[in-house]
């Protein structure tokens, strides 16, 4: 990880993102806000810099100057993830309907929304805004730490690990407070439940799957294993390719390969270049691919699997068309 870039934190509203961006300004040198142009809490230099003239290199090399420093907001990661690298970005991620009746609430409180639940329900921007924020520019497995509000003070422990820091758990404006409206939102669910779904239809999709990646992770933190950041983009009959690698190490990983439960090979280096994971400043200067060609072509149908690290940790099953 290179710690001369700033961390960037997309902050997905209504994650439990405000605990954290309080908490993270206690264990880094500085903290620089990009909550819209128009919104007080912006900081200075994001106004002075990204708001006038769009000048992404003239906020990277006023950063070099702050320190342990973090850009954090209301903003999409193909923002800041350039200046950060994918090994400095955190979020969070939340059950999608619970999320979306948050929303409901917070506008209707806060926001001073006055229409009803069906009106909110047709809103597009409520749609799916969890998966809009956080993709564009990255793999999800190349994400530093992207972590589940459902599980705070698990992810905080994966954030401190990851990045080196003490940031303290907070309950601030989170969902780990006792929810005071409750038996609204249950209401809502029961009777808008399938309606919801369908509007975050993208997002429940995304959130199995960062569920899915967080549990790996969870589980190889707690047994003390290495962490491989890895996916499988191509599996056919002539070759398998993809990425891996581990944030710990700049050691190339070893990647293992199985046909149909069959171990083929077990010795292939994610060693050549990756331009795009080299452009976000992936470990390595970018140098994470593997890519095997098969002697023998598989059939139609086959399964692939890959795994990779010292624990064969999976990071892809695919069928072969």
């Amino acid at each position: 990880m290179d710690k001369t870039r700033p961390i960037f934190f997309v902050h997905v509203p209504k994650t439990a993102g405000t605990s954290f961006r309080i908490g993270l300004e206690k264990a880094v040198d500085a903290v620089f806000y990009d909550y819209g142009r128009k919104s007080r809490v912006t900081s200075d230099l994001i106004r002075d810099t990204f708001y006038s003239g769009n000048d992404l290199y003239g906020l990277a090399r006023a950063l070099d100057t702050k320190g342990r420093s973090v850009i954090a907001g209301h903003v999409p990661i193909t923002r800041y993830s350039l200046l950060s690298g994918a090994d400095n970005i955190v979020s969070f991620v939340r059950d999608p309907v619970e999320h979306f009746l948050s929303h409901y609430i917070h506008s209707t409180t806060i926001n001073n929304f006055t229409g009803d639940f069906e009106a909110f329900l047709a809103r597009p921007k409520m749609r799916d805004m969890q998966q809009r924020m956080l993709t564009g520019a990255l793999p999800l497995a190349a994400i530093g730490v992207i972590g589940l509000t459902e599980r705070y003070d698990d992810t905080l422990a994966l954030i401190n690990a990851h990045f080196g820091l003490a940031i303290p758990a907070l309950t601030l404006n989170t969902a780990r407070k006792p929810d005071e409206y409750g038996a609204e939102k249950q209401a809502l669910k029961e009777r808008y439940g399938e309606e919801i779904r369908a509007a975050v239809a993208g997002d429940l999709a995304f959130h199995a799957e960062v569920s899915a990646l967080f549990e790996t992770r969870w589980q190889a933190f707690k047994a003390g294993r290495p962490f491989v950041h890895g996916v499988l983009e191509r599996a056919d009959r002539r070759r398998v390719s993809g990425f891996a690698y581990r944030s710990d190490s700049d050691a190339a990983v070893t990647v293992e390969i199985a046909v149909n439960g069959g171990v083929v090979a077990d010795d292939i280096l994610a060693n050549r270049p990756d331009i795009p994971l080299a452009a976000y400043a992936a470990p390595r200067r970018g140098f994470v691919r593997f890519d095997f060609a098969f002697e023998e072509r598989p059939a139609k149908g086959a399964t692939v699997e890959v795994r990779a690290g010292p624990d064969r940790q999976l990071i892809g099953t695919r069928s072969i068309d």
